[in-house]
């Protein structure tokens, strides 16, 4: 018997020591993967933000005015009104995901983005606001994504 013991086997203690480092591992990897998918998400948002707002500003050049919504609601890109329609690379934006089935402009989350013009932020041009990754509209605070604020 006493051959056996002496036999290089692993002790509980080292076993529970070997899972707790994986275990710790573990939870560092899953918190970085959050991190960092919720970094991509809000920049791709604000990438698309900055698309609209860049196709509005140009839309207003030509036309001298914005696009006119005066409640806060979700955007619709019409595609029979060439009158903003041209300044978006529609195709692009509905391949990527940017603008969904419906023809609503959405965020990383899927969520449509919200536009209003004049915006209550904005005054003199407009606001477009993505309720963020808790899904709450926070009125461009807390994790939304706006023209007006930095995330």
């Amino acid at each position: 018997m006493t051959n056996y013991r002496k036999q290089n086997l692993f002790t509980i203690i080292e076993l529970l020591a070997a899972m707790t480092i994986i275990v710790i591992l573990a939870a560092i990897t899953v918190g970085v993967y959050s991190y960092i998918r919720t970094k991509t998400y809000n920049d791709k948002t604000m990438a698309t933000i900055k698309k609209v707002e860049m196709a509005m500003r140009s839309f207003k050049q030509d036309n001298g005015y914005y696009v006119q919504q005066a409640t806060q609601g979700g955007l619709t890109i019409n595609t029979s009104d060439n009158d903003f329609y041209t300044y978006l690379d529609y195709s692009k934006m509905l391949e990527s995901g940017e603008i969904n089935s419906s023809n609503n402009l959405v965020d990383a989350w899927g969520r449509e983005i919200l536009y209003q013009c004049p915006g209550s932020h904005n005054r003199t041009m407009f606001d477009l606001i993505s309720i963020g990754k808790d899904g709450t509209n926070n009125d461009g605070s807390g994790d939304d994504i706006t023209n007006f604020t930095n995330y």
